[in-house]
């Protein structure tokens, strides 16, 4: 049953946790060996099982039934109909001295699985959105503006000087709005909740670590995507990347490649490493197999195509994009773009299409530096010094960042974490966050004790979020994260799917890193049930070798 957790397969001989819904929420008890105490939290679980139904009509009488916490004011409760789904729209503003965090929470009128859904947001958020799908499956939900009600999710302009600002978008908007939405909810239905999740990508992603790591007694179950977990690191990388496209004070130069060129680079990478997982498919399943390099699409090799082929300088260009920033002696700060991704580069980083620089450049004027030096023309992004102000964003980072491998408390309470990210990834480099999980099995002890309760998917093909391109960007980031945490069921393999025009549509397994899909040799090579998890060939950076020894 669902609303009993007991036992765990590591802790047979030791106490246990129940997890027992009651109406003011989790009511923690300790479960000994005693069947009598195990069956009578059961029964008392049962009864909050089936769906609920609003016990109130939504309007805004229903504001003083809510009795939110304490600095917190609710301003309009609607009764909206998105998504196929009739929901109670409750919006306040929240939050301790100074802070303004907007939020919105979604109610179900009807079945509500006794569920509640934490939803990450995107860029430097502003605006509140809930999310619509996951209301229709019957979770209320709830998501805030992270402390700054401003449209424009790439102008940080909002965060010059004001260190309350900073902080909530850091961590602190995403902990008020989870107590705030759980007050609410239980009010609404005058019932508990029985399992809590964090769902988000991106800056969701980077959030989902947070939750993990600084408010890990709020969630049972978390599902984080291409977190942007290194916030201040990104940041360089991404400077890096821009300015080998952009180094004449923010102009194109020498360097700078066409669009056509990037399809190119794609191209020619597919056609080296594509087949290293066994499949020609057009997915490069580990980029850090492939030893691509931008010389090879130089104009100057014998038979390059002069329409597509690479100068001198966008060789440079290209090469210091894949190699990712570093100092003058050679230092590296953080990784670059992986080979495979380059299909997504005239949205990220190319012009005159790229949506991303407005992004880095206002977080180098305004989230970086502890002290901010402001709008250019006082400061511009192309003034960073990858010598010398690399160190300037310590302090920034302790705020923003979500880096911490330990989660003891995460664990210890039996709560689950999905990670994932895409391979193809154009914006935020997979292999840093490869970097954070192998940096979690350290911290924990072994691979081992991490799988269970940490499991990451690295996704072939896909780009940032699933947000452009192909790849294997189709399946439900929710649904294994909940069978695992109210079922016990860790997800062994995940499948995927992907459209091919005019073909049909390829499944995939996805496998727990450092597994990787590989086929039988029989059947479609389109088909997920011809293929297993097994172990890499070859392993991604900072992997423990003896992890990664291939299995025959």
């Amino acid at each position: 049953m669902g609303a009993l957790i007991c036992c765990q397969k590591n802790r047979v001989d030791k106490e246990h946790v129940i997890r027992q819904t009651a109406g003011a929420g989790h009511l923690n008890l300790r479960c000994t060996r005693s069947w009598v105490a195990a069956a009578f939290a059961l029964l008392i679980g049962a009864a909050s099982l089936s769906p609920a139904t609003a016990q109130t009509a939504c309007n805004d009488t229903l504001l003083a039934e809510l009795r939110p916490p304490f600095g917190t004011r609710l301003t309009a409760a609607t009764l909206k109909t998105d998504a196929g789904v009739e929901y109670c729209e409750v919006r306040g503003v929240a939050g301790p001295g100074p802070s303004r965090i907007h939020f919105a929470v979604g109610l179900p009128t009807q079945n509500w699985n006794g569920r509640f859904l934490m939803a990450g947001d995107d860029g430097f958020d502003g605006t509140v959105n809930l999310p619509l799908e996951r209301i229709a499956q019957g979770y209320a939900a709830a998501n805030s503006d992270s402390g700054h009600a401003v449209p424009a999710s790439r102008d940080a302009a909002w965060a010059y000087n004001n260190r309350t600002a900073e902080i909530d978008y850091g961590y602190r908007a995403a902990q008020v709005t989870t107590r705030v939405a759980k007050t609410i909810i239980q009010n609404y239905y005058r019932s508990g909740i029985r399992y809590s999740y964090f769902e988000g990508c991106s800056t969701g992603g980077r959030q989902a670590l947070m939750a993990a790591q600084r408010d890990a007694e709020q969630f049972d179950g978390i599902v984080g995507g291409a977190p942007a977990l290194n916030l201040t690191g990104l940041a360089i990388e991404q400077n890096w990347s821009l300015r080998q496209f952009l180094p004449d004070n923010g102009a194109p130069g020498a360097g700078t490649i066409s669009l056509f060129q990037a399809w190119a680079l794609n191209q020619a990478a597919l056609a080296k490493c594509d087949a290293n997982d066994g499949v020609t498919d057009g997915l490069i399943t580990n980029p850090m197999a492939c030893d691509f390099k931008a010389e090879e699409l130089a104009c100057s090799q014998a038979g390059s195509n002069p329409l597509v082929c690479l100068s001198e300088a966008e060789v440079v260009a290209v090469q210091n994009v894949y190699d990712g920033p570093r100092t003058s002696w050679g230092q590296s700060l953080y990784p670059g773009k992986p080979v495979g991704s380059e299909a997504g580069w005239p949205v990220w980083l190319i012009p005159p299409l790229n949506v991303e620089g407005g992004f880095t450049f206002s977080f180098m004027n305004y989230l970086f530096f502890s002290r901010d030096p402001g709008p250019a023309p006082g400061y511009n992004w192309y003034d960073f010094d990858f010598d010398t102000d690399p160190p300037q964003g310590d302090f920034m980072a302790r705020i923003l960042d979500a880096v911490d491998p330990k989660l003891a408390s995460f664990r210890s309470r039996g709560a689950k974490f999905l990670l994932y990210h895409g391979a193809a990834d154009g914006l935020i480099p997979p292999q840093r966050t490869v970097q954070y999980y192998e940096s979690v099995v350290a911290a924990n002890g072994s691979r081992e004790r991490t799988e269970d309760f940490m499991r990451m998917f690295l996704v072939p093909g896909m780009d940032h979020c699933g947000a452009i391109g192909g790849g294997l960007k189709t399946w439900d980031r929710l649904a294994p994260l909940v069978k695992w945490v109210e079922e016990g069921q860790a997800p062994d393999r995940i499948v995927a799917s992907q459209g091919l025009p005019g073909v049909g549509v390829r499944t995939r397994p996805l496998c727990p890193y450092p597994r990787e899909a590989r086929w039988s040799g029989e059947g479609s090579s389109d088909s997920a049930a011809n293929f297993s998890c097994m172990m890499p060939r070859v392993c991604w950076p900072d992997a423990r070798s003896e992890q990664c020894l291939e299995e025959e």
